[in-house]
């Protein structure tokens, strides 16, 4: 992107055919399809207590489990408006069950995210 108005940019909107480790960053930020994925990893990340709290392994899967629901959710959309669908079913089954399992091992529930007290605030900063 070059930052100017009407520029063109060179960067994917779409989301890649197979997973690409870091594949959010390399898209163009400014189309809808892309800032929904980001949507999705940023709500990911803060239901799991927020992004300081992840390990590497965990962000990773992150991005895996946003892939795979993206690829689920185009695949839905089609049966459901009579279209051709992305994907036959036995690769769509096979993507709901591997998120399903991504999403086991990330935790299904809600995280609070770790603040500090006013207390712990004030005694630090005496």
């Amino acid at each position: 992107m070059s930052g100017k108005p009407g520029a063109l940019s060179l960067k994917p909107t779409e989301l890649p055919a197979r997973y690409q480790r870091l594949f959010p960053w390399q898209l163009d930020r400014r189309c809808s399809a892309v800032r929904e994925v980001a949507s999705d990893l940023v709500e990911l990340w803060q239901d799991l207590g927020g992004v300081a709290e992840l390990s590497a392994q965990k962000r990773w899967l992150c991005e895996r489990v946003v892939f795979l629901r993206r690829r689920c959710l185009a695949y839905e959309a089609a049966v459901l408006s009579g279209t051709e669908p992305p994907m036959d079913a036995g690769t769509f089954s096979n993507h709901c069950n591997v998120l399903q399992g991504h999403l086991r091992t990330l935790g299904l529930e809600r995280r609070a995210k770790l603040t500090r007290t006013l207390r712990d605030v004030m005694q630090g900063a005496a």
